[in-house]
């Protein structure tokens, strides 16, 4: 069988016309598209220009000094070939010497779907100045074109025209094939015998060939450090959560890595094969140790034990150290924090990170090297020039320690009692850097649109300036990866070196070293977030060899960066960016060339492949992404064809206008101008896709969601792949199999839940959102902080609008998913929040009664009624003038007794919701209320220890609800909260062991005697996993939780 025979496997005719009228009718609908986006805005369509997409089969590819060709003897670094016909891209490429003509069309974007590579000999080495004509079918062999160089002969054992055939040739004819050595070539010869001495066509999806053939089409040609790279990630992952386990794992993988090599050592001569799987394993066990060795050296001084105990005890830390995180507006002021340090949406409030030089943490001491999480506020000196403190800034801080999760880059969490103090800028290149910043977001504020917005983050990765309302834009029509500077900036600004420098005349080696030069400045302005760090790795690697003028391919290129990068930081195993970042581009090497070769049968394949990139990027981060946002855009591939082709000259332009920003303002704000286009187009495509029907369908959370979609993409995968149709609906039975798992699962979920439940606590994690049914509708004390796991409580409890909304107070953990709520679509007739200046001031209420919801302000004595419950307001106190209370945090809450109405006829029990009021404020309430009562007690403060004893004594509750997040690092809730209900004869159901708590109840009234409460504790899904049991009645979890920075 031919060479030719096989490469027609790979591609098959197509008919033109039906590509051509496909080709048009999408090319027709993105205009339509486009122009729709653009009149919507009341702008016109920015111009973009056209773009071209690279193959993403073909590695990173970088310039060559050119040098003369086309007399005898000339010496050449690299060849330039002249590539046309049918290919994927013509033109001119710079391929190495001894690259032969199968390697100058891969270069070239590899062969079109109507190419005819039988006239071609695939295996001839090419000449400097060639033209090299790929023919179409039905067209005629090429004629030769002079080049001043006589090309070789097409010898190696060539059949005329230049084919070799497998049934006959020689092991030396078969290893002149490209990338075919002795040891291939042996296992066809093996295989041609044991099959009678011929390779069939219709035996070709067997053969030996056709799989390597098929690997250097899709650009995975070298795989082998693709295991050692997964297994590091593994390993590294385990050793920075489970510390203790590193050097077990070091000795363990060394005492491996040698058995393996003595092995293939004495297996050398017997058996080859046997002998170089024990080399790949010896190699394997080698990375491994060698990434467990790094974690287990570098703990100490991450995580140091007296710094850990000292978190664990909650003790006050002051130290000094430098900053390491931009931060924004928010996070500088001389404001006082609240008192509340457990009240505040850790995700949310603000905060940065600081490198410790030295600390002092209860009545230990140490140096530098850990990191620490730190919430609160930076204090400018009243003569600091600039208006941020910027990354490398020296900082003195003093707070209260809290331990960070096992795994966590942080070493521990501080909770700020004042402002940290900046004492000294940052020098160097960081003052430069952070200034530069600054400036351009200065520059970038008086831009209109959300442009404004985005320019600063796709030029120099700084998005302070994005608000909610446009990030919540970006998610939903899958561009978060063009919000700050990801790894392909980095190819864009050393790919315009480069290209500039050969423009201008400069030597390659120059040119190289100027590209490290400027990427290593690069990194340091953008800041080393993980997508930045993966891609800097890979262009720095690439530009290394490129200097030898060696050419590596694509997937051993970031096999290569992951190895190095979690070598060098083991707790980059963890961070979700570098995973995305990594998967995004395994998507483009080993997905986008099959999904643009299928595509190219209905349509052009320049078009195919602009298709096929988003599409290969998005299925490849999608299990991931569900981990997140437990949900699909389902338009991400189509705006990110609108919209991604005006990343790169947003950041170019944004970039330049940037550095020009300080010698030439007026230059720097006209460029900024010309930035400001494309990136408005991306908000204005990202606010139109937003907006359209079904762009946010809804998925299972969590490892559940996640597999479901790992299993969608593994069968997806092998059919573009042309797996076995056998296979393919093997696994579509499994993932149908699996989908009615997690449709069963939902369905008991649902049947479990009380169907009179009256109450439900919502697992939201460190914070309070409680649900109340009532016969005129539902109500919500409360939100949360995590918009998504308040949005699956109510889709799991069937809640889709509110008659009514209390706020107790305005920590986030309390009101953080309030808009997020509304902006999914839950209305809301009535708001009720305290009575007290503070809330008479609080942005929210407006923005809340701006979206259609009627404000009320309640103090204690109010009190209202809602269908078949009474509510009556405790707390807060108005002033003796009826003025609106001074008080404000947790003293300030709003505190509610709910009691069943004469008409209440099923599970009439009272609850008394308290917020997070403290002792000293539940005294007061039992002074202005006597002997308050309740079947149900909502715990103020998630636990905390500031309780009074007495209260909970006088309002004699069976059942006391505890909303508290799991391994939330405050203790909560605190034994001696614990105690008091007990002593009050209370039962405690709490939130991070039972899940979703629902209260329902027997059936009678009031007329058949008091009703017993009946509960169910409901796993919320975004965000927990466990295993279940049954415990006295109630369903309760053995659940870990994952917190997310």
């Amino acid at each position: 069988m031919s060479e030719s025979e096989l490469a027609d496997l790979f591609e098959r005719p197509s008919r033109p016309r039906l590509r051509i009228g496909v080709g048009a009718a999408v090319v027709l609908v993105l205009v339509v598209l486009a122009g729709a986006i653009a009149i919507a805005a009341f702008r016109p369509t920015p111009s973009l220009g056209a773009i071209g997409v690279p193959s993403p089969s073909a590695s990173f590819e970088l310039d060559s000094t050119e040098a003369p060709a086309g007399s005898e003897g000339a010496t050449t670094e690299t060849l330039l070939v002249h590539v046309v016909g049918a290919v994927g891209a013509p033109g001119v490429y710079e391929v190495p010497p001894g690259a032969r003509v199968v390697d100058g069309i891969a270069a070239a974007g590899g062969l079109a779907s109507d190419a005819d590579p039988s006239l071609l000999n695939m295996a001839r080495m090419l000449v400097d100045g060639e033209q090299l004509h790929v023919p179409r079918l039905g067209e005629a062999p090429p004629a030769p074109v002079a080049t001043g160089v006589e090309p070789p002969a097409a010898g190696g054992g060539s059949a005329e025209g230049g084919v070799v055939n497998l049934n006959t040739a020689t092991a030396a004819e078969l290893e002149e094939l490209p990338r075919i050595g002795p040891a291939m070539s042996a296992r066809i010869i093996d295989y041609r015998e044991q099959n009678g001495g011929g390779v069939a066509r219709d035996q070709a999806q067997d053969s030996v060939l056709l799989p390597r053939l098929h690997a250097e089409r899709l650009g995975i040609r070298d795989a082998r450090l693709v295991p050692a790279a997964s297994a590091v990630w593994g390993v590294a992952w385990l050793c920075v959560t489970f510390p203790e386990i590193a050097w077990r794992i070091t000795v363990g993988a060394v005492l491996l890595a040698l058995c393996c090599l003595t092995a293939a050592l004495v297996w050398r001569s017997r058996s080859p094969s046997a002998s170089g799987v024990l080399a790949t394993l010896a190699v394997l066990a080698a990375a491994v140790a060698l990434v467990a060795v790094s974690a287990a050296v570098q703990l100490p001084v991450r995580a140091p034990e007296a710094l850990r105990a000292a978190a664990a005890e909650g003790a006050t830390l002051r130290a000094t150290g430098t900053l390491t995180t931009l931060v924004g507006d928010s996070a500088v002021g001389d404001r006082e924090q609240s008192g509340d340090r457990v009240g505040a949406q850790l995700e949310e409030a603000p905060h940065f990170e600081v490198l410790l030089d030295s600390f002092t943490a209860g009545g230990s001491s140490g140096g530098g090297g850990a990191a620490l999480l730190v919430f609160g506020q930076l204090s400018l000196p009243e003569d600091a020039e600039a208006r941020i403190p910027g990354i490398g800034s020296r900082v003195v801080l003093r707070g209260e320690l809290g331990p960070a999760e096992a795994g966590d880059s942080v070493a521990a969490m501080v909770f700020l009692d004042a402002p940290a103090e900046v004492v000294r800028s940052p020098g160097g290149i960081l003052e430069v850097t952070a200034g530069a910043r600054d400036a351009l977001v200065d520059a970038a504020r008086g831009l209109p649109g959300p442009g404004s917005q985005l320019l600063p983050g796709l030029s120099v990765g700084d998005t302070r300036l994005v608000t909610h309302e446009l990030d919540v834009q970006m998610k939903a029509a899958a561009l978060t990866h063009l919000t700050a500077v990801s790894g392909a900036n980095c190819a864009i600004v050393v790919a315009a070196v480069l290209v500039v420098g050969r423009l201008l005349g400069v030597r390659r080696g120059v040119r190289l070293a100027l590209a490290l030069v400027v990427l290593a400045a690069f990194v340091a302005l953008v800041t080393p977030e993980g997508s930045v760090v993966r891609a800097s790795v890979m262009a720095a690697v690439v530009l290394a060899l490129e200097t030898t003028s060696r050419r590596v391919s694509g997937l051993a290129l970031l096999s290569l960066a992951v190895l190095t990068v979690l070598v060098a930081d083991p707790w980059r195993s963890r961070d979700y960016g570098f995973a995305l970042s990594v998967l995004a581009t395994l998507g483009l090497l080993t997905l986008a060339t099959p999904m643009s070769d299928r595509l190219a049968r209905f349509m052009p394949r320049a078009l195919a492949m602009v298709l096929a990139v988003p599409a290969a990027a998005q299925l490849a981060c999608q299990p991931v992404l569900l981990l997140l946002a437990p949900q699909l855009p389902l338009y991400g591939v189509v705006a990110n064809v609108l919209a991604a082709p005006a990343a790169p000259a947003a950041t170019l332009i944004g970039l330049v206008g940037c550095l020009i920003l300080g010698l030439a303002p007026w230059l720097g704000h006209a460029l900024l101008w010309v930035a400001w286009v494309p990136a408005q187009w991306i908000g204005l495509v990202a606010g139109a896709v937003s907006s359209w029907p079904g762009a946010l369908l809804p998925w299972p959370g969590g490892l559940l969601g996640a597999s479901l979609c790992l299993v969608a993409v593994v069968v997806l995968v092998l059919l573009i792949q042309r797996w076995r149709a056998w296979l393919a609906l093997l696994l579509c039975v499994a993932m149908v199999a699996y989908l009615g798992t997690v449709v069963g699962q939902a369905v008991y979920l649902r049947r479990s839940i009380p169907g009179n439940w009256r109450y439900a606590a919502c697992d939201i994690g460190q914070g309070d959102a409680l649900l109340v049914r009532t016969e005129a509708g539902t109500a919500l004390i409360d939100t949360g902080a995590e918009p998504e796991a308040l949005l699956s409580c109510f889709e799991t409890l069937g809640v889709r609008e509110l008659a009514l909304l209390v706020l107790s107070h305005f920590d986030l953990d309390h009101t953080g998913a309030a808009m997020a709520m509304v902006e999914s679509g839950v209305t809301i007739a009535v708001l009720v929040v305290p009575d007290t200046s503070e809330a008479r001031e609080e942005p929210l209420v407006a923005d809340l009664s701006a979206s259609g919801a009627q404000v009320t302000y309640a103090a204690s004595g109010d009190s209202w009624t809602l269908g078949d419950l009474t509510w009556s307001a405790l707390w807060p106190k108005r002033g003796r003038s009826g003025e609106p209370s001074s008080g404000g945090g947790n003293d300030g809450s709003l505190v509610t007794l709910l009691e069943p109405t004469a008409s209440c006829v099923s599970v009439c029990l009272s609850l008394a919701a308290l917020g997070d009021l403290g002792e000293e404020a539940q005294r007061d309430v039992l002074r202005e209320h006597a002997h308050p009562r309740a079947d149900i007690v909502k715990m103020a403060h998630h636990g905390s220890r500031d309780q009074s004893a007495q209260l909970y004594q006088e309002l004699g509750s069976s059942i006391g609800l505890v909303s508290v997040g799991a391994d939330n690092g405050y203790g909560h809730p605190t034994d001696a909260a614990l105690g008091m209900l007990t002593a009050a004869g209370t039962q405690p159901l709490r939130t991070d062991e039972l899940g979703t708590i629902v209260v329902g109840g027997t059936v009678g009234g009031r007329g058949g005697g008091p009703d017993q409460p009946v509960i169910a504790g409901i796993e919320t899904v975004t965000r927990t996993r466990g295993r279940s049991r049954w415990r006295g009645g109630v369903w309760s979890r053995a659940q870990t939780r994952r917190r997310y920075h």
